[in-house]
């Protein structure tokens, strides 16, 4: 998804926890907050009428990442990954709630 950082104005705050465990494991929690304020840009219902002269969404979102890493193929490491984004929103066409699970194989060629 394309995101214009400079389409909107307002505070963030973003905090991670990495941990580093046994058997070459790696850890990762990671929590943002936006509060994104879209300046001349309204927002509309699902029927395309305009319900207010500006758009605001407030987006919280939620990180975990697991990750192993293994001595033999040159690097070779598998992730497991899921998100959770909420994004409220006055304007209904961004409105959503988004939930991502994804498995990675890396190899460190």
């Amino acid at each position: 998804m394309f995101d214009d950082n400079y389409g909107y104005e307002g505070a963030s705050f973003d905090a991670a926890l990495t941990q580093i465990l046994p058997w070459s494991m790696m850890a990762k929690i990671s929590f943002l907050y936006q509060n994104k304020n879209y300046v001349n840009r309204p927002a509309y219902d699902l029927l395309d009428n305009i319900k207010s002269n500006e758009r605001v969404d407030k987006v919280s979102s939620f990180s975990f990442i697991l990750e192993k890493e293994f001595g033999w193929f040159n690097g070779f490491a598998i992730s497991l990954m899921y998100d959770y984004i909420r994004n409220k929103s006055n304007d209904d066409f961004y409105n959503y709630k988004n939930n991502v699970c994804a498995i990675s194989f890396d190899f460190g060629l």
